[in-house]
């Protein structure tokens, strides 16, 4: 016989699934055009349709009116109360550039509900769009209010601190994320690590290092770079034998750090070496 209608019910969770699925998979324009074609057979988004399309809009890069449009929406069908939609309308002008960052503001000062997602999306933003001092200013608000900052907004205002130098404020921050155990996560230490190697604490820098649990590639990295960015260059070659000695595989951004390095301590021909063993032994090209 004919086929059966679909319920418009069923048919909206499994666009949502799609979009999500493209989303997710990187398909930006892929899931706007999924949407186009959803609202083109009358359907109405619900509050899982729109979290996709405010991160495809915002990843796709393009004019800051198509995360407009999708706001302007999602306040028509009366979608804003729900903490999920509006941590991604936050997270989608936080990623804009240019003026983004005060629009996620604006969002984020309108919201009567926040959460640890919501100050996350602020502060990443803000840190992205180098408000680095409006980030450390969230960061504080965020502690104040009494939300547990998580691996992902410690790294954030790390990275805000680091930028501005600001080694006080780069402290406050390390203390406070002590407290809610954060330390075990290497996100957290690895910034840890740059912050304090960016702004010249290399002894705290160090010590931070010594007492991560587990190092990867970026963390000896960090290490690495701090002292040849501070004219330590043999210490720095001293972490780099360590590295390799751990089975810790070194990257591209390993060697500048070296390279920077050996060029401060006169060591020209450690460089040489270090840089013919790029491609035959760490299958690293000698460029990004």
């Amino acid at each position: 016989g004919p086929p059966m209608a679909l319920p418009a019910g069923t048919v909206v969770v499994a666009y949502n699934a799609a979009i999500s699925r493209c989303a997710r998979a990187g398909l930006y324009a892929r899931a706007l055009a999924l949407f186009r074609e959803m609202r083109g057979r009358g359907l109405r988004a619900d509050e899982y349709t729109l979290p996709p399309l405010l991160n495809s809009a915002a990843q796709l890069r393009g004019p800051p009116e198509a995360v407009a449009a999708l706001h302007a929406l999602l306040l028509r069908a009366g979608l804003a109360p729900h903490l999920h939609v509006a941590n991604a309308l936050v997270d989608a002008y936080a990623r804009l550039p240019h003026a983004g960052a005060a629009a996620a503001r604006a969002v984020f000062d309108e919201m009567p509900r926040r959460d640890v997602v919501t100050w996350t999306s602020l502060l990443t933003g803000l840190a992205r769009a180098g408000a680095h001092g409006a980030a450390v200013r969230a960061y504080h608000g965020m502690v104040a209010s009494g939300v547990q900052p998580d691996e992902f907004a410690v790294p954030a205002a790390l990275s805000s601190c680091a930028a501005s130098t600001a080694l006080d404020l780069g402290r406050s921050v390390h203390a406070a994320a002590v407290r809610p155990g954060l330390r075990p996560f290497r996100s957290v230490g690895n910034s840890l690590v740059s912050m304090y190697a960016k702004t010249g604490a290399l002894r705290d820098a160090r010590a931070v290092f010594d007492a991560m649990p587990a190092r990867c590639t970026i963390t000896w990295t960090a290490l690495i770079v701090g002292y040849a960015q501070n004219g330590r260059g043999r210490q720095s070659l001293e972490v780099y034998a360590d590295m390799v000695r751990s089975g810790c595989r070194p990257d591209y951004v390993t060697f500048i750090g070296l390279l920077f390095a050996c060029s401060h301590a006169g060591l020209v021909d450690a460089g040489r070496a270090h840089f013919r063993s790029m491609v035959p032994v760490y299958g690293i090209a000698p460029g990004p």
